[in-house]
Parts: C-alpha cells; structure tokens; sequence
C-alpha cells in the first residue's frame, strides 16, 4: 500500500443504515471507503478498484463467507484483511471455527471496535 494514499476499505452489507454507519465511521477516521450490497458487487468492485480491507456481513445475499473463499482464491494479498460482522453467535462461532484468523465482529459493536480491528488487519 502507498504511503501517500489512504487505505481503501470495501464494505458489503445489505442493511443500508449499517453499510452507511460503517462508511461514516470509516470516512472520520482516514479512510475511503467503497460500498456494496451484494457478493456479486463487491467482486465488481474488487475487479476494477485497488482495495486494502473488507467488511463483510456474512448473511449477506449471496453469502458472505462464499465470498471471502472466492475472494482469497483471486486475491490472496487480501488474506487477514476481512473483517466478517453478523448479528449471529452461531454464525461468529462457525467463523471462529473454520476461518479462525479472520476476525468477526457481533452486532451491535462500538465502531471503535472495528476501528481497532481494522487498523490491526491493515498494520499486519
């Protein structure tokens, strides 16, 4: 990543108040930020923009874990980059089962949480 440039981060999440609360907190913070709704669109996006973290909900249409698979195939520099939220503790612990560096969030979080995630996914 170029020291010049702000990291670029891609939210996915079909709720819309989330995906703008996320942007927002994001934006504040130092960061761009790039939206999608779907799986289907954030590969779009992952195809034509350089992206240095994910946000991902993962009951997202399309699964948001599917995505992360098919993501890390095409783009493996995005490896411990993606952060999954849901609002699921089943979905967090299948997460932390099978995917366990990538970190989940479980909503409702306090921003600064993903803030600090984010910040450690970026740094490692």
């Amino acid at each position: 990543m170029d020291q010049e440039r702000k990291p670029v981060i891609l939210v996915v999440d079909d709720e819309l108040s989330l995906r703008y609360l996320y942007r927002d907190t994001l934006l504040l913070h130092g960061y761009e930020v790039l939206l999608a709704t779907t799986k289907e669109e954030a590969i779009q996006v992952i195809s034509t923009q350089e992206v240095d973290g994910i946000v991902c909900d993962i009951q997202l249409p399309g699964n948001g874990v599917k995505m992360y698979e098919y993501l890390l195939m095409k783009h493996p520099e995005l490896r411990g980059r993606f952060i999954f939220v849901t609002g699921s503790v089943e979905k967090k612990e299948f997460v932390e089962r099978t995917h366990n560096a990538t970190p989940c969030l479980l909503k409702p979080f306090p921003m600064r949480q993903l803030l600090e995630v984010m910040k450690t996914a970026l740094a490692g």
